[in-house]
């Protein structure tokens, strides 16, 4: 009597993958904010890759089926974590795949719904949206660029100057100011640390126009969302409202 054939094992996805997947996509989305440490990443990728990489088909097909029903960041953490340990080449088979292309389009819609303006998208997810037909301007409604009427400025002086913007709420962070030259053109320029190595100010002229309503256009259209503070007047100049995450 012949031995019976034993059946090898599948590979799975571990019981918690939602819960891991919402944690992998806030860290990866604002990692800040969320300490995850580089560890436990690495443990997290390890547990996956021989799954990913062995039977990258049934790998998307068993993520999608966990994720999709949640959606939100386990999601986009999903959309994350195939990048991770797949990457995607333009002519990989995987971007053909179902399961692939369903949490990139849930993972896009998520960043989408949550107001995340388009600088802050990564290349490949900026790539996937403008190859499914998307356009900058489709991304996020963009709220209407008032006129001088609607949004008064308060007049600078030659060589005044006025603080407009601080992007973060860091000690160190950039802050943006405009100024009024003898000449009457009107600049933007910033305060920032020299490089991450020399932490010593320096200012740099960013922008310029010949008046503060377009220069505050300027301004708004380079930032997309309100920063961390802002002058009351540049308010009505950003042209996208701030994200919900």
């Amino acid at each position: 009597m012949g031995f019976l054939s034993r059946r090898q094992k599948q590979p799975a996805l571990p019981s918690d993958i939602v819960s891991m997947m919402e944690r992998f996509g806030r860290d990866e989305f604002n990692p800040q904010a969320n300490a995850f440490a580089a560890e436990e990443i690495g443990q997290l990728m390890g547990n996956l890759y021989s799954f990913a990489s062995t039977d990258p088909d049934n790998f998307l097909v068993a993520l999608a089926e966990a994720v999709l029903p949640v959606g939100g960041w386990a999601v986009y953490g999903a959309s994350r974590t195939i990048w991770e340990l797949l990457s995607p080449s333009a002519s990989s088979p995987i971007r053909q795949h179902p399961s692939y292309n369903a949490i990139m389009n849930a993972a896009i819609e998520f960043l989408r719904a949550n107001g995340v303006p388009p600088m802050r998208i990564r290349g490949y997810e900026w790539d996937y949206w403008l190859d499914s037909g998307g356009t900058i301007d489709t991304w996020v409604p963009r709220l209407p660029i008032p006129s001088q009427e609607e949004a008064p400025i308060t007049t600078l002086q030659p060589g005044e100057s006025r603080k407009v913007a601080q992007l973060t709420s860091a000690l160190d962070s950039n802050i943006i100011l405009v100024r009024r030259n003898s000449d009457g053109q009107h600049c933007a320029f910033i305060d920032a640390r020299r490089s991450d190595e020399d932490p010593r100010r320096a200012q740099f002229d960013w922008k310029f126009a010949g008046s503060l309503n377009e220069l505050y256009i300027q301004i708004g259209l380079a930032l997309q969302t309100p920063p961390y503070w802002y002058d009351r007047e540049l308010g009505p100049y950003f042209p996208l409202p701030p994200p919900r995450i």
